[in-house]
């Protein structure tokens, strides 16, 4: 599969930066989903992609009825900030 998506901050004067690189088969948003807050990034596809959005009902619905599946999103939430971690440390 091909894809790849970018997801990144921008501040009040317009200065951008990456926060990751994002490939076919990986989950976005779901931090936003999960913790019910607005989202605080944008995601741009940068190669041609395939999105698929699963509505945040569906997603917690899902979730309540899957422990696997939440410990999944839980692991990938750490992940991620390790990912920050090292990036900015």
């Amino acid at each position: 599969d091909l894809g790849a998506v970018s997801v990144f901050k921008t501040n009040e004067d317009g200065d951008t930066a990456v926060l990751r690189l994002s490939r076919a088969g990986e989950t976005l948003g779901y931090g936003s989903v999960l913790a019910g807050r607005a989202r605080t990034t944008n995601a741009e596809a940068i190669l041609p992609s395939r999105i698929c959005f699963i509505p945040r009902k569906t997603v917690l619905g899902l979730v309540a009825r899957n422990s696997e599946l939440a410990l999944g999103f839980l692991n990938h939430s750490l992940e991620d900030f390790r990912d920050v971690g090292q990036r900015y440390l």
